[in-house]
Formats: C-alpha cells, structure tokens, sequence
C-alpha cells in the first residue's frame, strides 16, 4: 500500500514540472502574424467591408424622377406651356401609323398628322438610284412638333397639324432655284449629309419635282 502512494506522488510531481520540450524554439506571434502571416484567429487589423455593403456615395434612398414628375417638369420647361399627352404628343419611340412614302408625289419630308402621331413624327422620302423608295420615320423632340410649312421641328403651339397635308407640296420646291440664283427654299429642315443610317435628306439636293435620284 505504502508502495502504491508513492509511485501516485511521483507521477504527480512528474506531471506538474513544466516540460522542457523546444524551450527556445519559434513559437507564433500572439497578436499577428510575422512576414505577412496571419495569427490564427483570423485578420483582426485587415479590410472589411462595411456593414451595408459598398459605399459609392449614393443613398439607398435615391429614387428616379416619376413619369408624372418628368412631365410635369417638361411643362414648366416650355415658354408655351401646355398639358403633356393632351396638348401636344408626348412619345418615346415612331409609331406604325400606315404612313407610306410611295403614296407621296415628291422626295422630302412629310409630318405624320395620324392620330398616335400628331406631326411629332416625321418622314423622310427618298427615291434611292436602285428605283426603290426610302423612308426614314424620325421624333421631333418632346414639347415639338414638325412644322409642315418651314420643314423643322417647332413648338407644338406654332403649328397646326391638321393643316400639314396642305403643306406637303412645299417639298415641290426643294432644290429649285430662282431666277436670281438664290433657292426657293432657304429655311427647310436639312437633315446632316450621311443623316441617321446614312441617309439623311439635305436641301438643296437638286430634285426638280417629283421622285429623282439623289
């Protein structure tokens, strides 16, 4: 018995000296890692992203103007005035309207007075040296319409639409000249020489009536 408590005391002195193992060998950083090395409880002193995501400078709370709030500050905009939707077209894109260049007499451009149009469309009619007609349908500018008389884009309260057919031989006169050599036609619309898809239609492009080569 006396045998049994001493081999207990000696293993208990054995196991509470402190262990001589690597004394003073290389033991890990406590609070960081050496040579770009991490501790082993993770980054403490790296990047993190904020709580809420990435900051540009931009509030969650923005919001895009509405529909009624853009219209309303395209009529405070015009020194005419006017109810979008009501008193002039308001559109996005060119509407099918059925307009046909082929049943027009002469190149030149045409205000669309349908009724999903309301002469904020216009087209351009060109007969192509292929024998083929072109047309190329365009938007004036919200608050605009196609002034038929002058061939130009003008505010809305300028120009009647329902009297744009009575205006459409006015393109009879594109490219004539006058006896004292000044064109008969000096203020019409000039769409740019290559003009959207390339083909746009300029003044003064010597048609004499009728559908002519360009």
């Amino acid at each position: 018995m006396i045998t049994v408590i001493l081999l207990a005391s000696l293993a208990a002195v054995a196991i509470g000296q402190p262990q001589s193992g690597l004394a003073n060998g290389y033991g890990a950083p406590a609070n960081g890692g050496r040579n770009g090395q991490a501790p082993g409880n993770g980054l403490n002193n790296g990047y993190s992203a904020p709580a809420n995501g990435g900051s540009n400078g931009l509030s969650s709370a923005y919001g895009a103007p509405s529909a009624e709030e853009e219209l309303a500050e395209l009529a405070a905009s015009l020194p005419g005035g006017g109810v979008p939707g009501e008193d002039f077209p308001v559109l996005s894109e060119v509407p099918d309207t059925g307009f046909q260049c082929g049943d027009q007499a002469f190149s030149g451009y045409y205000a669309d007075d349908a009724e999903e149009a309301r002469c904020q469309v216009f087209h351009i009619c060109q007969l192509r040296e292929s024998g083929k007609v072109q047309q190329d349908s365009f938007l004036c500018p919200n608050g605009t319409i196609f002034n038929q008389q002058y061939l130009v884009c003008d505010w809305w309260f300028n120009f009647d639409c329902s009297q744009a057919q009575g205006f459409y031989s006015v393109n009879e006169q594109i490219g004539k000249v006058e006896s004292n050599g000044a064109q008969s036609l000096n203020n019409g619309y000039a769409a740019p020489t290559n003009g959207q898809n390339g083909n746009g239609l300029a003044n003064g492009n010597g048609q004499n009536g009728g559908y002519g080569a360009l």
